[in-house]
């Protein structure tokens, strides 16, 4: 199953930033970002096998640092799965692999998410 996030996330340094500005900053910026990811989620049945997700993250530019980037992709990407009903929970028995590849797109920034069942190897 594959979907596409347009546009990018706040990155780990903006999250960590809000989170210091004040005790609700922080929350106000994941339940919004949750918001605008869960729109893009098809309505899918949910998972009841160990899945792989894979995501594929386009930038407008190199700027960004990569982890900065997936933590807070990997982060509001997966709660919002569970929020949609998708995922029946983000830890370790429901989901055992995340596959992140990092893309530049100056003029279509973008992140694509493919879930896949997991397969042992």
């Amino acid at each position: 199953m594959l979907f596409m996030i347009p546009g990018k996330l706040p990155n780990l340094n903006d999250y960590v930033n809000a989170c210091r500005t004040n005790r609700y900053a922080g929350a106000s910026m994941k339940k919004v970002q949750e918001q605008y990811i869960t729109q893009y989620i098809p309505h899918w049945a949910p998972y009841h096998e160990a899945v792989m997700i894979e995501f594929d993250f386009y930038e407008p530019d190199e700027r960004r640092d990569i982890d900065n980037i997936a933590a807070t992709g990997h982060k509001f990407v997966l709660d919002s799965l569970v929020a949609k009903g998708v995922l029946l929970n983000d830890n370790q028995k429901c989901v055992k692999a995340l596959v992140s590849r990092f893309h530049v797109d100056k003029k279509n920034p973008r992140i694509e998410v493919r879930i896949r069942e997991f397969k042992e190897v």
